[in-house]
């Protein structure tokens, strides 16, 4: 009995050895049947690489176990080697690092780079007009150029990525014994449009769309039509910035499928004002690789990081009120003033000190005027919430639940955050107070318009900042407050915001009274303050965690 329970046991364990050895096997073939990954780094000097060599990060000092390496710009001839930094480093360094980790087998880079270049012809000096290379991808004007590289010189930057593509596939990739499979391309560029920017939105979509038709062309493969496309924005600090080429790609990013952005706004620079730092540099290639992941293109967990960018500056701009006893929870306040004053007291400091008493911590924001500079507000009100956030600790506060609260062309400030941020920098919650909402002639509010975008704005400034146009599922919840006869703001404002809340599923609430007109804040004259007060209240109370 003993000897046939042993026998039955051995064969158990055999069976059971025999069963992991096929599963790890079939794992193993799997593995090994999947095509290498090969990605594209495409753009003027910051995806060249303008950070010096001597400051990149240490981990880079390791170099690459599996990286092959193609720079198709200069050189045409389809091979792959292995890659050595020079004096520079740039974003996709460290974002290949990271996949290099993650992957753990051969991928593939091909870059095609050249600085100062523009996607729209005519972008330069005289000198420059006979010879810089252009992104430029009209079907007309492809036919009639040639691909820039170092013999033939030719014009044609999109040529140079999409032939030097091709002669990889046909001299490399397209001999690998399981194949290749293009996952994403990334990009940065937008500076050396800045003096053509309403060209720039066509442009750019010609561009992103010919580069796909090119890579499908080779492919064959149906979803190379839509391969993924993910930029960075323009820091907002560079010298060559103009808001229009920003609103422009953003456009393009809400109209073609999978482009992507990555919010750049405020990458610190080296002394240029032109080229990412060092920090910067590593930044936006952390940011690269988590988008990789966050889009399923590279298995592995996104990096923890935090933005590089000074908070000296936006913390001399906060006023900070203290609850005696805090409930964990803050709140940004921006008060009104139609972007070229702030009404700081009756739709500030007070409103602090009433919110403080029932427990949240309040951070009164003195925003820069825009002057025509659109992104100067936005710019402190994104750093005042990524400050508290980054400070909640220190605070005694919860990370996650961190509103804003704006009153109205502060209300606009505060929309204008919850709704064109990025996760670091979008609030939990949105409180909106008889807001400004839309940039749109028929109910905007002129003053602050003009004040914000200028006399003249770009058609795109004005989509982008009419922000019932911009609200999505990630929009944080909000509740909305105003009166009815309201002659200085159109009621229409937040009426519009509203539906666009409820037509994305965005938690919201609206509080109309039938009268009080404009910028009462907390004045007693306002007949319905004890109401708005209350009802307030009991919304934040109400508000569900994340």
């Amino acid at each position: 009995m003993e000897n046939n329970r042993l026998i039955i046991t051995m064969e158990l364990k055999s069976c059971k050895f025999i069963l992991t050895f096929i599963f790890g096997m079939g794992l193993l073939t799997a593995s090994s049947q999947t095509p290498s990954s090969v990605f594209i780094t495409a753009g003027q000097s910051n995806a060249e690489g303008r950070a010096a060599s001597a400051d990149k990060p240490a981990y880079l000092d390791k170099g690459y176990k599996h990286l092959r390496y193609a720079f198709v710009r200069s050189t045409q001839d389809g091979k792959f080697g292995k890659y050595k930094f020079g004096d520079t480093f740039a974003f996709c360094d460290v974002t290949n690092y990271f996949i290099d980790k993650a992957i753990g087998k051969d991928f593939y880079s091909i870059k095609c780079t050249y600085g100062g270049t523009s996607v729209t012809p005519g972008q330069y000096n005289k000198d420059e007009a006979g010879w810089k290379p252009v992104w430029y991808a009209d079907s007309t004007w492809l036919a009639n150029n040639k691909a820039h590289n170092s013999t033939d010189g030719g014009l044609s930057l999109v040529l140079s990525l999409t032939e030097g593509f091709a002669k990889c596939v046909e001299q490399s990739l397209g001999k690998l014994k399981n194949g290749y499979e293009v996952k994403a391309i990334m990009w940065h560029q937008g500076e050396s449009d800045r003096n053509k920017p309403e060209e720039y939105y066509n442009n750019f979509k010609d561009m992103i769309t010919s580069m796909r038709e090119q890579i499908y062309s080779v492919t064959g493969r149906e979803k190379d039509k839509t391969l993924p496309f993910v930029f960075g924005t323009v820091p907002h600090a560079s010298r060559q910035y103009n808001p229009v080429i920003e609103a422009a790609q953003l456009r393009v990013a809400k109209e073609l499928p999978n482009v992507y952005p990555i919010d750049f706004s405020d990458i610190p620079l080296k002394e240029d004002v032109l080229h990412f730092n060092s920090a910067g540099t590593e930044y936006a290639g952390k940011q690269m690789f988590n988008k990789l992941v966050e889009l399923g293109l590279v298995e592995a967990k996104g990096l923890a990081i935090d933005n590089p960018s000074d908070d000296s500056q936006i913390a001399k701009s906060l006023t900070i009120f203290r609850p005696l006893k805090p409930n964990g929870k803050a709140i940004v306040i921006c008060p009104g003033g139609g972007y070229e004053h702030l009404a700081i007291e009756h739709e500030g400091t007070d409103v602090a000190r009433w919110l403080a008493d029932k427990g949240y911590l309040c951070a009164v924001l003195k925003y820069r005027f825009p002057n025509g500079q659109c992104t100067l507000p936005s710019d402190d009100s994104r750093r005042a919430i990524r400050f508290v956030r980054r400070n909640a600790e220190k605070f005694g506060i919860f990370p996650d639940f961190i509103g804003i609260m704006g009153f109205s062309a502060g209300g606009h400030l505060a929309a204008t955050t919850a709704t064109l941020s990025d996760a670091q920098s979008r609030p939990d919650f949105q409180i909106l107070m008889y807001p400004v909402i839309s940039m749109s002639p028929e109910i905007t509010h002129w003053g602050s318009r003009n004040n914000l975008l200028g006399k003249n704005a770009s058609t795109l400034l004005v989509e982008r900042y009419s922000l019932e146009e911009n609200v999505d599922k990630d929009t944080p919840p909000a509740i909305i407050i105003l009166a009815g006869d309201d002659n200085v703001v159109n009621p229409e404002n937040s009426i519009r915001y509203y539906k666009a809340l409820r037509k994305n599923d965005v938690p919201a609430s609206m509080f109309i009274y039938p009268e009080g007109g404009h910028g009462w804040g907390m004045r007693d004259s306002f007949g319905y303050k004890k109401q708005w007060m209350q009802e307030l209240e009991k919304w934040l109370e109400n508000l569900h965690w994340k």
